[in-house]
């Protein structure tokens, strides 16, 4: 098993964690505030600031990481959320290879790239980074109700699965039903498992318009370096799956 196949397995704070303690060279000060970003940025604040503190290893849980399941997208529906406001699916051809979306500005593009993030992930790190009005502005103005999004999988060794949000009339971001359906059987809450926790937090599965546009123009050596990693993670997957 390589490296990166290793790191899949494990939380993003074991990764840290791991590589702060075999970094002898990295002083105590350097190390707390890589602990304390961890932590987030009130954390962060603090430490800047001077209210240094000591911190602890985490305990980790026992037992082997959990399998996460292999999977290729077959469709993404959407309704109510972000500039999509009636139900629009996009279906998808689930194989291996890229995939290619195309079309008008304005045509949902972005939405249902951030719906399937948000799907799978719980957040959308654009509207971390970006001013406030995109996260105040995820639900569909003009047409709200039913809020919604449906991604569909088809899973390695199991049957088709789809992962769902359901947003309440009035209900924040935050408040909403995320759920897991395996064929027929019978939604479980959330999508622990597809056992994909610890792999979304360290390989985001969408990279923002800004990650792709200074990949695109940057020097060529950037670009290259960015894709061959990709190819390498890519690689590391399908040799685990065999």
């Amino acid at each position: 098993m390589t490296t990166a196949n290793r790191d899949a397995e494990r939380s993003l704070d074991e990764v840290v964690w791991d590589a702060i303690d075999g970094d002898t060279n990295l002083p105590d000060a350097a190390k707390y505030l890589v602990l304390a970003a961890l932590e987030g940025d009130d954390a962060l604040s603090k430490q800047i600031g001077g209210a240094e503190q000591l911190r602890t290893r985490p305990e980790t849980a026992s037992g082997p990481a959990e399998e996460p399941v292999g999977a290729f997208l077959t469709s993404i529906s959407v309704a109510g959320f972000r500039g999509i406001g009636p139900k629009a699916v996009l279906d998808l051809h689930p194989a291996p290879g890229i995939t290619i979306v195309s079309g008008r500005n304005g045509s949902g593009k972005s939405s249902f790239a951030e719906a399937l993030e948000f799907a799978v992930t719980s957040s959308s790190y654009r509207w971390k980074n970006k001013a406030k009005l995109w996260a105040d502005s995820w639900r569909n103005l003009h047409s709200p109700d039913p809020c919604e999004v449906r991604v569909g999988l088809t899973v390695e060794g199991s049957q088709p699965t789809v992962v769902g949000v359901d947003w309440p009339i009035g209900a924040t971001l935050h408040d909403n039903e995320a759920w897991t359906q395996t064929g027929k059987q019978k939604r479980t809450v959330g999508t622990d498992e597809l056992g994909w926790k610890s792999a979304v937090e360290l390989h985001r599965p969408i990279l923002s318009y800004d990650e792709i546009g200074g990949l695109v123009e940057d020097s060529p050596s950037t670009l290259y370096d960015a894709l061959r990693r990709t190819c390498k993670a890519i690689g590391a997957g399908r040799n685990r799956r065999r």
